[in-house]
């Protein structure tokens, strides 16, 4: 009779093991490959740090109404009271005796002025904001 003596071989990797040491095979070249970008856009020991333009970011945008409202003329009202605002703290400008009319097409100014240079100082200013309105000074000149 003959004997058999077994023999145990190893077992043979499942078509499951060796996809598994692949997964882990990608896996580990992913993170390497990962690490090596991070280090690359990190500055070396020691060197100057990168430098940028001042903000250049787009303009915040505007409502409809907003570019609207800037670009209407001011009403006969608004301008009068910029006017007098104006008057009111111009230095050199002593009289408080100046009455401004806007209407329509035509800014008037009334009252009296201790100077020439007062007058003219006024009239500057009215026409400063005059746009297509025309001017008409009226001041008068009275030495105090």
């Amino acid at each position: 009779m003959t004997s058999f003596s077994s023999v145990e071989l190893p077992p043979r990797e499942s078509g499951f093991m060796k996809n598994r040491s692949n997964v882990v095979v990608v896996v580990a070249l992913a993170l390497s490959l990962s690490t090596l970008a991070q280090q690359q856009g990190q500055m070396p020991p020691g060197g100057t740090p990168p430098t940028f333009p001042p903000d250049t970011s787009a303009p915040k945008p505007t409502s409809k109404a907003d570019s609207e409202k800037s670009t209407l003329p001011l009403t006969s009202k608004e301008l009068k009271i910029q006017i007098v605002k104006k008057l009111q703290t111009q230095p050199g400008l002593t009289s408080r005796n100046i009455h401004v009319k806007v209407s329509r097409d035509t800014i008037l100014l009334r009252g009296s002025v201790p100077t020439a240079d007062e007058r003219t100082v006024a009239e500057r200013i009215a026409k400063s904001y005059s746009g297509d309105r025309r001017v008409e000074n009226r001041l008068v000149v009275v030495d105090r």
